[in-house]
């Protein structure tokens, strides 16, 4: 059964609309998403903060260790921010802040260094946030430059208070007590080294 030029008319308009349609959906989404890249950092802190993440090392003396920390719109859209600190003695040897990041670039970029450093735990942002202040405290103290871009990943935080249940232990481990001696072989073995 042949159709009618009619026919084939009306189907060719309903396939253009159909085209028509789905390009303005993609401009529009496209639109928003741009809209979203050019939003600056006060844009992005008006988003609910997202997963936090620290090393695992954290808690020991003189530690170092990741702390990432993210802010999700409800687009899907993410931004997050890095820090590389040393309780040792630098205190924040690096911080970046990525303003849009694609939720499976920021899986892989978490999965790389939890393989490379150390494994990550997740904690409250305020967690982090006291990690990293107690860190800023130490570089300030030590004298040590803050790396590039840490003012504007510290203002990702926003008006965030940092947890008071976070103790930090920085410095360099205590130096080992001496050994008592044991008796003649302890003393005997000290003599001979």
């Amino acid at each position: 059964m042949a159709r009618s030029e009619r026919q084939k008319q009306k189907a060719q308009e309903r396939k253009q609309q159909k085209r028509s349609g789905k390009q303005d959906v993609r401009r529009s989404r496209s639109a928003t998403l741009s809209k979203l890249r050019r939003a600056g950092l006060s844009q992005v802190m008006e988003w609910p903060f997202g997963d936090a993440y620290i090393g695992e090392s954290w808690h020991q003396t003189g530690s170092r260790f990741p702390v990432l920390v993210t802010r999700r719109h409800a687009s899907g859209e993410m931004a997050a921010v890095f820090f590389e600190l040393d309780l040792e003695l630098q205190g924040v040897r690096a911080a970046r802040l990525e303003s849009h990041v694609h939720p499976g670039v920021f899986q892989r970029t978490l999965a790389e260094v939890s393989e490379e450093d150390q494994p990550l735990m997740i904690v409250s942002p305020a967690h982090a946030l006291a990690c990293v202040e107690a860190a800023w405290e130490l570089s300030e103290r030590g004298d040590f430059e803050l790396p590039r871009g840490f003012a504007s990943a510290r203002a990702f935080f926003g008006e965030l208070q940092p947890s008071d249940d976070v103790e930090l232990l920085t410095g360099q481990d205590a130096p080992p007590d001496k050994e008592v001696s044991r008796g003649f072989w302890d003393s005997l073995k000290a003599r001979l080294t």
